[in-house]
């Protein structure tokens, strides 16, 4: 994406937006559906131990790199003692 215009990104941008869009649409129009896909996926995830360890690796990474130091920002704001006279 590098080599791209800012016209170019900028469309790539809205094409983007607009594809997200229409994925929600279509998830929220097909829920059975997109249950029983997540299941599905979820069903081979279990079935093959080496991608579900890949798997379990990159949300802990996320987790630790991500949601753990945002919650304990959170957390050291909100303990900051307030004076009361």
């Amino acid at each position: 994406m590098d080599n791209l215009t800012d016209a170019e990104k900028e469309q790539a941008i809205r094409y983007y937006i607009s594809h997200k869009k229409c994925m929600r649409e279509y998830q929220q129009r097909n829920k059975e559906k997109t249950k029983e896909r997540n299941q599905k996926y979820l069903e081979e995830l279990k079935n093959d131990p080496e991608r579900r360890q890949k798997y379990l690796d990159k949300k802990r990474e996320y987790y630790l790199s991500k949601t753990k130091p945002k919650l304990e920002a959170l957390k050291n704001q909100n303990q900051v003692e307030i004076p009361v006279n």
